[in-house]
Order: C-alpha cells, then sequence, then structure tokens
C-alpha cells in the first residue's frame, strides 16, 4: 500500500557510570569543605548529630535528617550537599546502610525525585 518509513531513533545516551561517580564525589567533597570553611568542623559536628539522630528514627532519607537539623538549630550549608558527604561518610563507617527501598523527595524543587532509605546497622 504504502512505503515505510523510517522514523529517526532516538539516539541512546551513553552513561558512564564511573566518571559520573567521580564528579558526584568531587562535588559533594567541595560542598563538605565549603561548609567546613564557613563553619569549622561542620561535617564532624553534623556526623555526631547523625548519630544521635539514627538513634531517634527506624529510617529515614538525608532530607528527613537535614531537616531534623533545622529544626535542632543545626547550621545548614548554602551548598546542602554537604550533607550527602556526610551520608556517604556514615555509610562508609558502617553507621548507616540502604534498607533496599526508595522514598520520594518532599522539597517542591526536587520534583519527588526518588532517594535512598537509610536505617541504622
Amino acid at each position: 500500500m504504502g512505503e515505510k518509513t523510517n522514523h529517526n531513533k532516538m539516539k541512546q545516551l551513553e552513561f558512564d557510570y564511573t566518571e559520573n561517580r567521580l564528579i558526584r564525589d568531587e562535588a559533594i567533597s567541595l560542598a563538605v569543605d565549603g561548609a567546613d570553611e564557613v563553619v569549622p568542623n561542620w561535617s564532624g559536628r553534623c556526623y555526631q548529630e547523625l548519630v544521635k539522630y539514627v538513634n531517634r528514627v527506624d529510617e529515614f532519607m538525608t532530607e528527613d535528617f537535614r531537616e531534623w537539623c533545622r529544626e535542632i538549630n543545626f547550621p545548614i550549608p548554602d551548598e546542602q550537599r554537604a550533607f550527602g558527604g556526610v551520608i556517604m561518610g556514615a555509610v562508609k563507617r558502617g553507621l548507616i546502610v540502604h534498607t533496599g527501598k526508595w522514598g520520594e523527595m518532599k522539597s517542591k524543587n526536587c520534583h519527588m525525585n526518588p532517594k535512598k532509605i537509610w536505617r541504622k546497622k
């Protein structure tokens, strides 16, 4: 009947996990360094607050911990990715583990992005 048309095929984006992890880790490191520059030992003090927090809750997202920090008047850095550095440090130290579950971010500017749910190890 008619000639078959060849629709433009979408080119699949290549995603380099190793490179993207390095970029992510560098951004988090810069955020932590910036927070420590503004508030001396911010990251160490934040880790101490995380230790207290995980003993109060069963499960949490980083966003929940950050909100708790606001409630207790703990200094919140301008670059909030610094909290990610504290969370990553807590994972490496064996304080917390990923539950295998994901939750939707509550912040409006995050558009319900899925984020890991953590628990005390």
